[in-house]
């Protein structure tokens, strides 16, 4: 049961954050074969790139990469991830942009943080814009350096 004061958030990356991710290796690419370096240093750099870009495709479209956030006003939440549901706390550490945030969560029973991406183009205006409120509130009662707004 949904709580009335939760909020109710679609995680994992954005069309427009892969299609970024795609240009900026683009450019990348385009940049090492360009430059003047050696053979070696370029197949080097080429497969560390390749890595990398790799990593974060797997991560973006995983199936861990989509999930469902329920925050309620007191800072409990709850996370559902593989189709399990999992009790969380929110922490107040994180980042905010207009376009996304990274909320990070503690896991109650593993005992693990987990970072979760929240884009705005994935959620209604109406719930972004609440979680954009409750994470000003809890950076104003945070002891630590709490989110931080780019």
């Amino acid at each position: 049961m949904i709580r009335r004061d939760a909020i109710v958030l679609r995680v994992g990356s954005g069309r427009w954050l892969r299609v970024c991710h795609g240009l900026v290796g683009l450019v990348a690419l385009a940049l090492i074969l360009s430059s003047g370096s050696g053979l070696v240093w370029m197949l080097l750099s080429l497969g560390v790139l390749a890595a990398v870009h790799g990593g974060v495709v797997g991560t973006m479209r995983g199936p861990a990469a989509t999930a469902e956030l329920i925050l309620h006003a007191d800072g409990s939440a709850v996370l559902r991830r593989d189709g399990v549901w999992v009790g969380v706390q929110r922490c107040s550490a994180g980042w905010v942009s207009r376009w996304c945030c990274v909320v990070t969560v503690h896991e109650l029973l593993s005992e693990r943080r987990v970072h979760c991406l929240v884009c705005r183009s994935l959620n209604t205006s109406d719930a972004y814009r609440r979680l954009l409120v409750t994470l000003r509130l809890a950076r104003a009662h945070a002891a630590d350096r709490g989110v931080t707004w780019l």
